[in-house]
């Protein structure tokens, strides 16, 4: 039933690129806005379904009000900076932006946690969205001349230092799409021929 999730790239694909996505795991909603929890798999079914309508209407309720001042407080921003898009049960899961969030390290992730567990009696785990970590192109950004669909045979090619090299078996039946990259670097194209050129090893 964590039908919101399979929506994520949606979700993601409307926020600014410098708001960074989460997914807050909690054990149920008990006393967000001052309520108890669902005390039914219906119950926390229905209070998600009101939670998203409040949420795609632009609304305020107490309880994702509470948990924007909550998160507020972890993530040591202002309120207005935290932004909940999308509620979902299984538990009880937010996926959320914070608006001009420093770059995570591990670091400041386990500090994070941390902040997240004084702040959320039901916490079970956090993370960075997942699908912050898939690539995101412009079709601006290819250029035909380097497409490529390669033969259902396997190519070889000696890779490697002059002296040192080994046979490198290319994959069979697959198609390369190009990015613009040429005149990228002032010392020629020499890097885009990796297993030629000896001066690339």
């Amino acid at each position: 039933h964590r039908k919101h999730l399979h929506h994520s790239s949606q979700i993601l694909a409307e926020i600014d690129s410098k708001e960074t996505p989460f997914v807050l795991k909690l054990n149920s909603c008990e006393g967000f806005g001052g309520s108890t929890a669902p005390k039914t798999e219906h119950g926390a079914r229905r209070l998600a379904r009101i939670l998203m309508d409040t949420i795609k209407k632009n609304e305020s309720h107490p309880v994702i009000e509470d948990v924007r001042n909550r998160l507020s407080e972890a993530h040591r921003t202002n309120k207005e900076n935290i932004c909940v898009k999308s509620i979902y049960v299984g538990s009880f899961n937010v996926a959320y932006t914070v608006k001009d969030s420093t770059p995570s390290t591990a670091e400041s992730l386990q500090e994070l946690e941390k902040n997240l567990k004084d702040k959320f009696e039901q916490f079970v785990a956090a993370k960075v969205h997942p699908l912050l970590c898939l690539p995101a192109f412009n079709i601006s950004f290819f250029d035909k001349q380097g497409n490529r669909t390669f033969p259902d045979s396997y190519e070889t090619h000696q890779a490697g230092p002059p002296g040192k090299t080994q046979v490198y078996i290319s994959p069979a039946v697959w198609t390369r799409y190009g990015l613009k990259v040429l005149d990228k670097y002032s010392n020629g194209y020499s890097w885009l021929h990796p297993f030629q050129n000896p001066g690339n090893w």
